[in-house]
């Protein structure tokens, strides 16, 4: 492993605490024959609602969504929203070589020129004295140290993402998410099995009005919700990110959800305990 004496000043550990181990220590799981049997089968017991229309009537306060399990998480996993982020963002940047949004390129002679172009964004690696970005830290298992961190972890934006399988797996088709809040907790590490569960907590209706301002949507209209309190966690019972989510829902009564939602060009200002604690 790296040197922890070669990390330097600019990380988030505590220079006074230089020598103690400060990393979480659990290595990656082994699964036996049964658990992986036990997985299979509730990777093959995920369902979609698809157009089977769930409505707001129908459901209750207690009611449990299907879980979401995810197969143990591999770096082609992690890849897979790298190769996204490259391919989409590329090189568009006036000097052939950095991102629109000044981040270098994706690899090999355009990323090492990136890097040269953005000096504030690039590191010597410590092994090889070549540039790399501190975002290499999470799949590279030389330098995961540099986080405190065991071995490969996660970038954490695709945990924001996920739940959303979890709702609509659920809502089918025909539901609406309108509002979703995420917290990282523990990262999800390599071969990590994560199960994202949700809760209805609440069932209530919101009136949405709008205006005709830049960004804005006129109009008014009354919307069928449900508050979700979820939950995503690895395999020995930590939670790897909690949240909540707010879930319109089509009545049998009042009809479909409307769409485009009204909205005013600038939103109204949510208190940051109501966002954080009960956001529906």
């Amino acid at each position: 492993m790296v040197p922890q004496r070669t990390m330097g000043t600019s990380r988030a550990m505590d220079v006074e605490r230089l020598g103690e181990s400060m990393l979480y220590e659990r290595k990656a799981q082994s699964y036996s024959k049964e658990e992986i049997t036990d997985l299979i089968k509730n990777l093959d017991g995920i369902n979609r609602r698809g157009s089977e229309t769930l409505y707001w009537e129908d459901v209750e306060v207690g009611e449990q969504l299907p879980p979401l399990v995810l197969p143990p998480w591999t770096l082609q996993d992690q890849e897979c929203q790298d190769t996204v982020n490259s391919q989409t963002v590329g090189t568009t940047g006036k000097d052939g070589f950095t991102g629109g949004d000044g981040k270098s390129a994706g690899a090999f002679e355009p990323g090492y020129h990136g890097l040269r172009l953005n000096t504030g964004h690039a590191r010597t690696h410590p092994n090889t004295r070549w540039p790399w970005t501190a975002a290499v830290e999470h799949e590279d298992a030389l330098l995961c140290a540099f986080r405190g961190q065991p071995g490969p972890f996660d970038h954490g934006g695709q945990r924001f993402q996920i739940p959303e399988q979890l709702f609509t797996n659920w809502m089918g088709d025909d539901g609406f998410i309108r509002r979703q809040y995420s917290a990282l907790r523990r990262p999800v590490y390599y071969a990590d099995v994560t199960t994202y569960t949700g809760e209805v907590v609440k069932k209530f209706t919101e009136v949405q009005e709008g205006d005709d301002s830049p960004g804005g949507i006129k109009g008014k209209a009354t919307y069928h919700a449900v508050g979700i309190r979820w939950q995503g966690s690895n395999q020995v019972g930590e939670a790897q990110v909690p949240g909540t989510a707010t879930i319109y829902l089509p009545s049998r009564e009042h009809g479909p959800v409307q769409l485009p939602i009204p909205h005013p060009g600038n939103p109204p200002f949510v208190n940051y305990e109501t966002f954080r604690k009960e956001w529906y």
